[in-house]
Parts: structure tokens; sequence; C-alpha cells
């Protein structure tokens, strides 16, 4: 699982850092294409890995926000 606000936070369990798709060190680029949002664990993990495949769990759950809207089945790993 991620927090928005724990971007960067590796003493956090909800810290996240941007992954590059394809690595660089295989070519990949900065491109908005190429870059996802990855737990660091996971991030970590990975590596440099092409066909790499989060082995953590996804689950949907009803996330709310500050101005009172909500959203559901947003899928999230944790």
């Amino acid at each position: 699982m991620m927090n928005f606000y724990e971007h960067g936070n590796k003493n956090s369990q909800f810290g996240w850092e941007i992954d590059h798709i394809n690595p660089v060190s295989n070519g990949g680029t900065d491109c908005i294409e190429n870059l996802q949002p990855l737990n660091w664990v996971n991030n970590l993990e990975k590596e440099d890995q092409l066909n790499w495949g989060c082995t953590c769990n996804i689950h949907s759950k009803r996330i709310e926000y500050n101005n009172g809207s909500s959203e559901f089945n947003r899928r999230i790993s944790i």
C-alpha cells in the first residue's frame, strides 16, 4: 500500500518511489509512459528486472478525501 504523502520515505511501509518500467540500465527513458509509482520495498525487490511481477496482494478499498468525496474499487497493493 502507498500513501501519497509518503513519497520517498523508506522508513514507512507506505513509502513509494517512481519506478522505471523499462530500467534505464536497459535503455529505458524518463518519459511518462515508462514511469510508475511503486512501493519502495517492491521497487527494491524489482531492481533492474524487465519481467517483474509484484508478489503483493491487490485489494479494493473505499478511499475518502478531505473534500468529502470518496472513491470505490480503487486497486491498492498491500
